[in-house]
């Protein structure tokens, strides 16, 4: 099974290519939803980030302030420390999860999978599980909207986040291919498909 890891800058159009591997029978698998999942509810993965960022990142009900981190990892003098012991603190919970899907999918003998994770280049657990790398990349401007509706924050705090990750440039060198979002969405899923086609997953 090739394992597929799908990443870009935030808002650049992940879970748009992500409906088309489900239609093609390729499952995704969103390192996103698995983290919000782990600090919905206490857990050792939430105690963790406590110890490192302090109780004022977690709710009465013991949940995640999400707001309260997002304040501490994407603005900040220290921001980009903060983001990088986000990550190595929740990569291994997630991997877990992932590992765990991946061994399914194999035993259920799909011909691959997608590992969908924005910060997939800060993870060498994450990078040593892929056979290839897809970067989606799109206009800053694009982006903008897109998280501001999704996340539903204004256009400071999106401009934050997008500050806070790496540039195309990065994306670009560091992938085996990248499709650039900039057209319609029929572009968008020819370009997967020429991708699939020279790689043998689809014909």
């Amino acid at each position: 099974m090739k394992v597929i890891g799908l990443t870009g800058p935030s808002g650049a159009g992940k879970s748009t290519l992500c409906s088309k591997f489900e239609d093609l029978g390729i499952p995704c698998i969103d390192t996103d939803v698995i983290y919000h999942k782990l600090v919905s509810t206490p857990s050792p993965c939430l105690d963790e980030l406590r110890e490192k960022f302090g109780d004022s990142i977690i709710n009465e009900n013991g949940s995640l302030n999400r707001p309260a981190l997002a304040t501490l990892v994407f603005t900040g003098e220290n921001a980009k420390e903060n983001l990088a012991n986000l990550n190595s603190t929740t990569h291994k919970y997630v991997w877990d999860e992932v590992n765990t899907l991946l061994t399914k999918y194999i035993n259920q003998g799909k011909i691959a999978a997608v590992i969908d994770a924005p910060a997939l280049f800060s993870s060498k657990i994450f990078i040593s599980a892929c056979d290839i790398i897809l970067s989606v990349l799109s206009d800053e401007k694009s982006r903008l909207s897109r998280i501001m509706e999704r996340d539903g924050i204004d256009r400071e705090k999106a401009l934050a986040r997008i500050s806070a990750q790496p540039s195309d440039e990065f994306f670009i060198e560091n992938s085996d291919y990248f499709i650039i979002n900039s057209g319609t969405r029929e572009e968008m899923y020819e370009d997967l498909m020429s991708i699939l086609e020279q790689e043998g997953i689809c014909h």
